[in-house]
């Protein structure tokens, strides 16, 4: 079992073949970025994991990686007999007043999950959560320090730590992903062995991180600054979402020589954007690249003999295995460069292969670009400004704001 990993013809995409196969020897020559790695290193750490909870559902207050990891896995590996997991993201009260209308608040065990221990929107909804259910049972996943492990240690919560050297979106392995995933009984054994498997293969000479971050640095070399995730199947939606913040938050950075580096990731669903995005991929800018994801069949659903159209007596899942194939081969004759990956089973194991594919040609395509794929000073900036608002909503920096935001100004319609 496993992953497959296909790049299809550079032909009509005006990529050099031989200086593709010359990043891939750049990356082989930079595999220290993956096995020195702070994702890599922390999976050799011993694992502590819970049981699974005896509640009827868990909701986990993060976000971004706090959060997205946990999603992949729970969302690609639906199995019996584990709890479901929901997910509050934004800080929008819609959101939380969902989660508090799923079912009995306190047959609900609620986990937030905050490295930093002080991200304002998970704090606010724990909060908004311990004052409409005092009797609430919590399980936090923070850092080794700030205000929710304060909070946890004082109210007597099970705290689980997140190391301090592993980034927030590169997280899923570390108790951020684990911890949840173990409270709803998922197999965490298996998902930390397809890891620890993927990060031994990734660093390698030749692997398939070095080769997908070839392919797609020197798309954006040529000027495809955009690059199309296709979820051809609706158990790896989330995992399109997932890459977008990874691919995003990691290369999108200013480098030392004042240089600003990056390829914007858009997130697509097969079959759904074949009747939008698709039609810009074909005949719109030759800007973009295209990684293609796809998994086994979800169900053996038969469209019925004399069904109307071509879809007659085939498998749902063969009629998306052919439009993948047909509208991917359309984009590589309109020149776009891409690569498929295709998982041959929905498990954990296979899930972690992927999402450490991803992580390690992240951490390549950082050398071969020469940015730093770790930090994000400009995220971090907005929370500051965010702050600032917060302690004083009439003061200088709402004024500074607002004459920037063109406030006030505003037409009616």
């Amino acid at each position: 079992m496993g992953i497959t990993y296909e790049t299809a013809s550079l032909e009509h995409t005006g990529l050099d073949p031989a200086a593709v196969a010359a990043l891939g020897e750049e990356a082989d020559r930079a595999l220290d970025a993956v096995t020195a790695a702070a994702f890599v290193r922390d999976l050799e750490t011993p694992v502590d994991l819970p049981p699974r909870t005896d509640a009827d559902r868990i909701v986990v207050l993060g976000i971004g990686g706090s959060a997205l990891g946990t999603r992949c896995v729970h969302e690609s590996c639906v199995a019996d007999g584990v709890v479901p997991i929901h997910v509050v993201d934004n800080i929008d009260p819609a959101a939380i007043e969902g989660a508090l209308a799923l079912g009995d608040p306190a047959r609900t065990l609620w986990v937030p999950v905050s490295k930093s221990g002080g991200t304002t929107e998970t704090l606010a909804q724990l909060f908004v959560i311990r004052e409409r259910c005092p009797k609430a049972r919590l399980f936090a996943v923070t850092g080794p320090q700030g205000a929710l492990r304060d909070f946890a240690t004082a109210e007597g919560i099970p705290v689980a730590t997140v190391p301090e050297p592993v980034g927030g979106r590169f997280s899923v392995f570390t108790p951020a992903g684990t911890v949840p995933l173990a409270l709803a009984g998922h197999d965490v054994p298996g998902l930390l062995a397809g890891a620890k498997d993927a990060a031994a293969r990734c660093g390698r000479p030749g692997s398939v991180a070095a080769q997908l971050a070839a392919l797609l640095v020197a798309a954006l070399r040529s000027g495809r600054n955009v690059v199309t995730v296709w979820s051809y199947a609706e158990r790896l939606e989330i995992v399109g979402e997932w890459f977008r913040q990874l691919w995003a938050e990691s290369l999108g950075k200013r480098r030392n020589d004042g240089q600003r580096i990056g390829q914007t990731p858009v997130h697509c669903v097969g079959s759904t954007d074949q009747h939008s995005i698709q039609q810009l991929m074909v005949e719109g800018p030759r800007d973009k690249a295209a990684v293609v994801l796809a998994g086994p069949p979800t169900a053996p659903t038969v469209a019925p003999a004399g069904t109307a159209g071509a879809g007659t007596g085939h498998a749902l899942a063969d009629i998306l295995a052919a439009m993948r194939r047909a509208t991917t081969a359309e984009m590589v004759r309109a020149g776009c460069p891409v690569a498929t990956i295709k998982l041959d089973a929905w498990t954990e194991e296979n899930v972690a292969r992927l999402l450490m594919v991803f992580m390690a040609a992240t951490a390549l395509a950082g050398r071969l670009l020469d940015v730093d794929p770790y930090g994000q000073p400009g995220v971090e900036a907005a929370k500051i400004a965010t702050q600032r608002l917060l302690s004083d909503p009439a003061g200088d920096a709402d004024r500074r704001i607002a004459e920037l935001l063109g406030e006030g100004n505003g037409l009616r319609g």
